[in-house]
């Protein structure tokens, strides 16, 4: 039978948010019969694409859309028009995906979607400029979640296609727990925990005055921030100009955060606002005990042991929470709420993605 050809086309395919669940559903997609392609700006993560030359997932690399937005659409216009695709899939948060949806339209392709990851954007300006166009141009769907899909979508209709990934990897591991705490010296100590990107969206800078107060409160209080991003030379001056800058660790990226989630004794998360929040899931998954903004969205909050607080109540009740939270038994959380996790296992949400694609096309 001949094969599917799907394009994921996204801005770039950096260790970020919207890589991670694509890399996730093209680990688990059926490679009999669907051929992927990303097609993506630059720049590329050299993990990701070591992993997609290894499942057999094509990588198109295109001039940066950021830096070259001209010679990144003439590129993509040309990647189309080489290649067939029955079906583009565009990755992104706004109406600012318009013009991949638009050089799509007139290479008629005929399955066009669009993927919505968040509930905002930092463009508003230029998203309501482009609104208009978006919506002659798609002709599918997808949000992470309800609140991504009514910021892009509005009252068109969408399907919900959950951030799916291998919920089983993000049980807690009392071992690994004692491993990565002993390797981080920080045995009998509290660990905060954050991952994220850094930008403005993620708010490091609310969340080292949280730290602040916690720190003045518990001298065994430490802060582990995992990620990248463009805002990283900014966070590391606040962090240096810091009270409690020697319990503040910069883990950098990695490809094992199942680890640093078992090390930890508290997730916090205050984001500005969020489409779903895959790591508050993930944390939550692992038994940690949350603290989180009130922007996620009400899918992302499956643990009775996460506390959800306005940012507006300030750093120092953030704190209060954080220091008030009991120990919890983290072993039997996974079976527990069994039910709810598993609304996120990979396997059984590509087989929609999968069912999807095929109903779009007959």
């Amino acid at each position: 039978m001949k094969k599917i050809r799907i394009a994921m086309i996204m801005n770039d395919f950096n260790m970020n948010g919207i890589s991670m669940v694509v890399m996730n559903y093209c680990r688990y997609i059926d490679k009999n019969k669907f051929d992927v392609t990303i097609i993506t700006g630059a720049p590329v993560a050299q993990p990701n694409a070591d992993e997609c030359e290894r499942l057999g997932i094509n990588v198109k690399i295109l001039p940066s859309r950021k830096k070259s937005s001209i010679k990144f659409y003439l590129a993509l216009f040309k990647e189309i028009s080489r290649k067939k695709y029955d079906i583009v899939h565009v990755h992104g948060n706004s109406a600012m995906i318009t013009p991949e949806l638009f050089i799509s339209f007139i290479k008629r392709i005929k399955v066009r979607i669009a993927h919505s990851h968040n509930s905002t954007c930092d463009h508003m300006k230029m998203h309501k400029l482009l609104l208009p166009f978006f919506n002659m141009f798609y002709n599918h769907g997808f949000a992470c979640s309800k609140l991504a899909g009514n910021w892009l979508f509005k009252n068109s209709r969408f399907d919900v296609i959950p951030n799916g990934f291998d919920v089983e990897r993000f049980r807690f591991a009392p071992e690994l727990r004692a491993e990565t705490r002993r390797k981080l010296g920080l045995e009998d100590k509290l660990i905060i925990g954050h991952i994220g990107r850094f930008n403005n969206q993620k708010n490091h800078p609310f969340l080292l005055e949280v730290f602040k107060n916690t720190a003045d409160a518990n001298k065994n209080a430490y802060l582990i921030l995992v990620g990248n991003g463009p805002d990283y030379d900014k966070v590391k001056t606040l962090i240096d100009s810091h009270p409690y800058k020697e319990r503040i660790i910069l883990y950098g990226e990695t490809a094992r955060t199942e680890e640093v989630y078992n090390a930890m004794d508290v997730f916090v998360f205050p984001s500005k606002y969020e489409g779903l929040g895959i790591v508050l899931l993930e944390a939550q998954i692992n038994g940690l005990p949350c603290v989180t903004s009130d922007v996620v969205p009400d899918e992302a909050i499956i643990s009775e042991n996460t506390s959800v607080l306005s940012l507006n109540a300030g750093a120092a009740e953030w704190s209060k929470r954080i220091l008030a939270i009991n120990k919890i038994n983290r072993e039997d959380f996974y079976t527990r709420n069994s039910d709810a996790i598993q609304n996120y296992n990979i396997a059984k949400n590509v087989r929609k993605l999968e069912n999807l694609y095929l109903s779009f096309l007959r």
